[in-house]
Formats: C-alpha cells, structure tokens, sequence
C-alpha cells in the first residue's frame, strides 16, 4: 500500500512520456535481470554437471586403468616364470606397476580436489595402494626364482600369496568402480532435481515479473484515467451551467496542463456570468476585459453593457430636463439599433403624446391672460395637431 501511495505521488508530479519511460526501463531492467539470473542458474548447473561428470569418468578410467595394470603384472609375471630370459616380459611388468602407481596417484589427487567429504574413500585408496605394493613385491620375488631356476617355487608363491591377494585388490577395485557408478548416477539424480528446481523457480520468477509489469500497468494506466475522469466530471458540470468546480488536481503533467487550462476557460466563464449578473441588476461599473481579437463573447458583452450604459445616460438626461422644465429635451434614438432605439424612440413619442396638451393648456392659459378668444386658440391648436400629424 505505501510503495503504491509512493508511487502515485510520484507520477503526480511526473509527465506521461517521462512515466512510460520510467515504466519502460523498470521492465526492460526486471526482465533483463530475471533473463541474466536464469541464464547463469543454467549455466551454474551445466558446469557442476559437467565437472562432476569430468571427474567422475577419470576415477571410472583410473579404475579401469588398475585392473588392466594388475592383468598386466600377473601376466608378465607369468611370462617371466615361463621363461626368465624374456626381458621384454619384465620391462612390460615395470610399465604395468609403474602405471598402476599413476593411477592411484591420480585418483586420489581427483578425491582430495572434488570430493572433500571422501575420507573413507581415501582411506580404502591407501589400503588399495598397499596391497597392491605388497602383490607387486610377491610378484617381483617369484620373478627372481624363476630368474634363479626355481620355477616351481615360484608358481608355489603365486598360487599360495599372490593369487589370494590379487583377488582381494580385484575386490577393492570393483567395489570403488561400483561406488563411482552408483555416485554418478546419483550426480545425474541430483543435476535433474536441480534442474527441474531451477524450472520451477525461473517460472516463479517469471510469473512474478509479469505481475510486477501488470502492477505497474495498471498504476500508470490508472495515473492517467482518473485525472481525465476527474476533468470529464468537471466538463459535465460545466455543461449544465455550473461554474462551482473543483480546485486544482494535484498533477504537474500534461493531465494537469490540460485541467488548469480548463479552469481559465471556467474562469472566464465565472467573470462572464459575474458581469452578466451586474447587467442584470443594472449595474454597469465593471469592465469587460476583451483576451483577444477572437474573444467574441466578451465583445458581445461589452457593446451590450455600452448600450446598457448609454440607454442609462439617456434616461437620465430625460429625467433631469424634465425636472429642469426643458419639456422639448429628447433622446437621441439615432445612437442605438434594434431595441435599444425603439425603447428611447417610444420614451420620446410619449413625451410628445404627454407634453402636447400640456402645451396647448398653456398657450390657452395665455391667451385668456392676454385678452384672446378660446376658440380662435381652438382652431389654431386644431391646425397645429393636424399639422403634427401629418408631418
């Protein structure tokens, strides 16, 4: 819940396109992280198969390398009692002793480097090692008989000694060969438990990188559509002819750009009706600020509280020469249109139809002062109104 909390804040006061990138990057370093990750698991897990099994076909050979030495010795042993003077025999008895001794040189070089637990191993290798130098010395020793004309005491030692030892290090080899099969074919167990573990996790992983980017989707995308509706929401407002709307998003992007232009345009909106309402009830002291060439609803607004003021001062002028007694006064119809210029034109026909008799009351009012006859004042003023109308 915080690092989404967190997170909002910060795609408050980030752009769409920064946020993508962002959002671009985290994915591209989740997944190239996860690919890496996986890759070396794998290769980890091939090296050690392959070390295990590297090492483990150099015991299988070294194994296999004693035994021949061993069928070697015996049979140049044997070559040598059949006949003493064959030195090839003894020269290919040495190589045999001598790989023999290489071999369980190597193997317990091998145990000691990959297998550190191999204690009881290096310890059958030593005894191995043993038994085998005391067969090569029977052997040796039944060689110098036969070298020495005794050729039946030699067959004697090797049927009575030698031969029961051999069996016993033909043992031994065989159960270490046996050991190391079985110990790699439980390498082999292990790699596929390993292997079949490292799938499931790489899956685990996977998984979780998909939802990690679905989270993230979903954060930006809803970074994105919430201001709007909240803008939308504004809109509808407006569109019913409300101007109370909300105060400003706390978003720096373009989302919130697009909402503070939104509140100039209801801004103006505001001042319009504001002024509007003033015209309303007669109140003409505000100015209209024009924004533009194009601000035509402010220009409307303007040249009707002209017209407002001016059909005022109109009034007023009437006003004040009636009081002053200036009954001819008139306003000026000529300096309005359309409605405006009806409105004075009727104030001034209704002065005329009102001062008319007034006038005429006068001049008879006069004239009986001066001595003049009402009725030649009647047909004077008959003449005038008949003038009057025709004109």
């Amino acid at each position: 819940m915080a690092f989404r909390t967190g997170f909002s804040g910060m795609n408050r006061n980030l752009r769409i396109g920064t946020r993508l990138a962002i959002a671009f990057a985290v994915v591209t370093i989740v997944f190239a992280s996860a690919l890496v990750w996986m890759i070396r698991a794998q290769s980890g897990i091939i090296a050690r198969t392959q070390d295990r099994a590297s090492h483990g076909e150099v015991l299988m050979l070294q194994y296999s390398n004693l035994y021949a030495g061993g069928l070697q010795t015996g049979q140049a042993t044997r070559n040598v009692i059949l006949n003493p003077t064959d030195t090839k025999a003894r020269a290919n008895f040495e190589t045999a002793a001598t790989e023999i001794h290489t071999a369980l040189g190597t193997v317990g070089k091998v145990l000691r480097t990959y297998e550190p637990d191999s204690s009881a191993k290096l310890v059958r290798i030593e005894k191995l090692l043993q038994l085998w130098q005391e067969d090569l010395a029977l052997q040796q020793e039944a060689q110098q008989l036969a070298i020495g004309g005794k050729p039946a005491d030699a067959v004697q030692l090797i049927n009575k000694k030698e031969t029961a030892l051999w069996r016993d290090i033909k043992k031994q080899v065989f159960v270490l060969r046996e050991g190391q099969q079985k110990a790699m074919q439980a390498d082999l167990a292990l790699m596929a438990a390993e292997t079949d573990t490292q799938s499931r996790v790489m899956a685990v992983i996977g998984v979780s990188a998909v939802l990690f980017v679905i989270l993230i989707g979903v954060i930006i995308t809803r970074s994105i559509t919430r201001p709007l509706a909240e803008l939308r929401g504004v809109a509808l407002q407006v569109s019913t002819g409300s101007v109370n709307v909300p105060a400003a998003v706390p978003y720096r992007d373009e989302v919130g750009e697009l909402h503070a232009s939104f509140e100039h345009v209801v801004d103006a909106i505001r001042q319009q009706s504001d002024i509007m309402e003033q015209l309303a009830g007669g109140t003409f002291t505000d100015q209209v600020t024009v924004r533009s060439g194009e601000d035509v609803l402010n220009q409307s607004i303007q040249r009707v509280q002209s017209s407002l003021k001016q059909l005022q001062e109109e009034a007023l002028l009437l006003s004040h020469a009636a009081v002053e007694g200036k009954l001819a006064t008139r306003g000026n119809a000529e300096k309005f249109r359309g409605g405006y210029r009806e409105i004075v034109q009727g104030v001034n026909d209704t002065l005329d139809a009102v001062i008319g008799p007034l006038n005429v009351a006068a001049e008879y009012v006069d004239r009986i002062s001066g001595g003049t006859s009402p009725r030649r004042s009647r047909e004077r003023t008959t003449a005038t109104s008949t003038r009057s109308r025709t004109t």
